[in-house]
């Protein structure tokens, strides 16, 4: 009988994938992401997630679990022509 821990790692917003590898690491995770460490997480994933591990554990997006929603506050800005 094999026993599964099921460890999940929170990615925010806007997060790329070399941070997010680098600090999976220290906790020993691994996770299915790209090969270009410079792209965003969220982008990756909406592609589907092809990367080096995909094989072995999937795509990314095969490795979500949930999605949140981030809204984000618009502030308008009026700029007016300086009289002087």
């Amino acid at each position: 009988m094999s026993v599964f821990i099921m460890q999940v790692a929170s990615v925010g917003a806007g997060a790329i994938l070399r941070e997010v590898d680098r600090m999976t690491v220290k906790h020993g995770l691994v996770a299915p992401l790209g090969s270009y460490s410079a792209l965003g997480v969220v982008g990756l994933t909406l592609l589907g997630g092809v990367g080096f591990l995909s094989r072995h554990y999937g795509l990314t997006a095969d490795n979500v679990i949930e999605f949140g929603k981030c809204l984000r506050i618009w502030y308008n800005l009026v700029l007016r022509q300086n009289p002087f």
